[in-house]
């Protein structure tokens, strides 16, 4: 089962101030939003079976794992990719434990079923 780990920083804000990722709001709605995804995750995505998600606050440590049941761009493009809202099924709270996140520049980290690093 591929594997996408989503950073969701504390209180991080967008320029108007308001909280753009936060652990609690996609607890409720099911939703992860805004997160950066390259052409070539976007294609391991697209070719793979289930998708477990786990949403990681590490400075609050908080986790929380569901399955992804659909992901949709959300329009908006930086320098590093598409930005794409993930809609997530059984959604949960988790005990925490940490991920490195190194040479992950946009909050995303995906692992393939075979263990394989999507970068």
């Amino acid at each position: 089962m591929t594997t996408v780990y989503l950073s969701v920083p504390y209180q991080k804000e967008d320029a108007h101030g308001d909280v753009k990722k936060d652990i609690d709001e996609s607890l409720k709605t099911k939703i992860a939003n805004g997160y950066i995804l390259n052409d070539i995750q976007l294609g391991h995505l697209k070719n793979s079976g289930t998708i477990k998600v786990v949403m990681l606050d590490r400075i609050r440590k908080r986790r929380a794992e569901g399955i992804a049941s659909n992901w949709m761009s959300t329009g908006k493009i930086t320098r590093f990719g598409e930005r794409h809202d993930f809609k997530l099924s059984e959604l949960s709270e988790v005990s925490f434990s940490p991920v490195v996140f190194k040479y992950h520049r946009t909050g995303v980290k995906i692992i393939s079923s075979s263990g394989q690093d999507i970068k």
